[in-house]
């Protein structure tokens, strides 16, 4: 635990008010689709104009990034939620028990982020979901694979009954010399109504290790941007996303718009093809206990 974890305040009543986040959500209906041969890429990573859009070749431009040897390789990626299904045949191979651990549960496991053997409700399976997409690995016959499929990955298990600031500030920094990226994808309830932000020790974790990750480069963080753009709300009101540390990411639909539950605001930094609820971008994710979410 780092020195400004250790200090007298981090036992005063600000480090122990509740904070009540909201799982961004891959979503699961129409856009999440079962795995199936004829789906083994989704239109997003190689868009040939029969899926996510009629725009050929708009997606993230992903297979070109292969061919130029970047794979993810030697990068360590923290997915911080609500845990992670390690056992998974999409994941088991690139995952890091090193960057792993469970502030919910400590007795689960120091390096698990759930209790081993144990199976996972689907309401915890975000988590699991989060790390497929960055990190699933290739040419095992068994759905897609990761945008980063030789990455290495980890899950940061904070989502629970409980969130606090100093349990926000011991995610953001946990492994903080060998985590590269720590990915986010929850936040304040995406209602157009609810704003939150970071409290004392938690921005203090992240703008320390900011600073001071990756042997002085510093460590990334990236947050999703939200899914309130339905009900008019803006990512403006994530203190999260608002800081200038912070690399929040949005969604498109499939014309290069901002899809309709996208949030928009100054702090986001990107935007990538992702579809609408409509036309969908048959994003193939892991799902906890061996499985696919199901429509």
């Amino acid at each position: 635990m780092h020195d400004f974890l250790n200090r007298p305040d981090s036992l005063n009543a600000l480090c122990h008010f509740l904070i009540h986040p909201t799982k961004r959500h891959c979503h699961e209906e129409p856009d999440v689709i079962l795995c199936t041969p004829m789906y083994s890429i989704s239109g997003c990573k190689a868009n040939d104009g029969k899926g996510m859009s009629t725009l050929v070749g708009y997606d993230i431009n992903l297979y070109p990034a292969y061919v130029l040897g970047f794979s993810g390789n030697g990068v360590r990626v923290a997915i911080v939620d609500d845990g992670l299904d390690y056992d998974h045949c999409d994941l088991k191979d690139n995952y890091d028990s090193e960057i792993s651990t469970n502030l919910v549960d400590p007795e689960g496991g120091k390096n698990y982020p759930i209790p081993r053997g144990k199976t996972i409700p689907k309401s915890q399976g975000h988590g699991t979901q989060c790390a497929g997409l960055v990190a699933a690995v290739a040419n095992n016959e068994y759905c897609s694979h990761g945008v980063s499929h030789k990455a290495r990955i980890g899950g940061i298990r904070v989502l629970g009954e409980r969130v606090t600031d100093s349990l926000e500030a011991q995610a953001f920094s946990h492994a903080w010399n060998k985590v590269d990226i720590y990915c986010a994808s929850w936040g304040p309830t995406d209602d157009g109504m609810t704003m939150d932000m970071p409290r004392k020790l938690a921005l203090s974790a992240i703008r320390k290790v900011w600073r001071e990750g990756r042997k002085g480069k510093g460590t990334l963080y990236v947050f999703a941007s939200g899914n309130g753009g339905a009900f008019n709300d803006s990512c403006g009101a994530d203190g999260f996303v608002g800081q200038p540390e912070i690399i929040s990411v949005g969604a498109l639909d499939e014309t290069g718009s901002r899809a309709a539950y996208a949030e928009s605001c100054a702090s986001l930094r990107c935007a990538v093809p992702v579809g609408s609820l409509e036309r969908g971008g048959n994003i193939l994710v892991s799902a906890a206990n061996f499985g696919f979410p199901s429509n």
